[in-house]
């Protein structure tokens, strides 16, 4: 028996060093993407400039878009300004990593339903269309957009039991499940105070395995991913 307890807990040790390791890879992997751009971008006196450089192919879709937009060579990233005081935050789940988003941006939750609405020819991450509050949401696959590097086939897909909308916008985050809240000062979080390639990201939570996102950066990539996506459609 006590062999039993030692392994299950050698085991979520374990667990939990990986996922550590996980998000404290993406805030390195941010500034190191940012700190890069500051040393390779226009003179100072040029506010702002459109990139246009080359995306690898293994990178994400939410990478991509991020290195396609419009940026200020002022790479650092300002503590947004809902996280300058207390705010309360929605916690959720997906593909083994724990996620959070500001109460204030999200429109709503709601069970994901078996029958969503597929539509022909889009990209690997949109999961079809979902019919609320007479709306027509377009429900993405969040692990395949956000953490592609996690995802090797379908499967997690099964794991999916809610959609989170995103404020008033037209997407919806599939996601395991979402039934909790808490509330946070801004000291409960460990910043990202540089733009690099995960603008979604806005830090990580202090005292929990937990990734912050910031709904309104998520939101432009999805739009910029989307309209990458149709003009490429068009294209052929």
């Amino acid at each position: 028996m006590r062999e039993t307890v030692a392994q299950s807990h050698e085991q979520s040790m374990h667990h939990r060093d990986i996922v550590q390791d996980y998000l404290d890879a993406l805030l390195q992997e941010a500034s190191l993407s940012a700190e890069l751009e500051e040393t390779v971008c226009a003179p100072a006196d040029i506010s702002v400039r459109s990139v246009s450089e080359p995306v690898p192919d293994d990178s994400s879709p939410a990478q991509a878009a991020a290195v396609t937009r419009t940026r200020t060579t002022a790479t650092e990233r300002e503590v947004p300004e809902w996280g300058r005081q207390g705010f309360a935050a929605l916690l959720f789940d997906v593909a083994g990593i724990k996620m959070a988003a500001p109460l204030h941006s999200l429109g709503g939750i709601c069970l994901i339903e078996d029958n969503l609405q597929s539509v022909v020819a889009q990209a690997d991450w949109f999961m079809g269309l979902l019919r609320w509050n007479d709306r027509n949401l377009r429900v993405i696959d969040t692990a395949r957009f956000i953490m592609p590097e996690r995802i090797k086939d379908n499967s997690h897909r099964a794991q999916y039991q809610s959609v989170i909308v995103l404020g008033n916008s037209r997407w919806a985050l599939a996601v395991d499940q979402a039934d909790e809240s808490t509330h946070l000062a801004s000291q409960d979080v460990r910043w990202k105070h540089l733009l690099g390639t995960r603008p979604w990201l806005a830090g990580t939570l202090l005292n929990r395995l937990c990734a912050l996102v910031d709904v309104d950066s998520l939101t432009e990539l999805l739009e910029e991913a989307d309209h990458s996506s149709s003009s490429l459609k068009e294209q052929h």
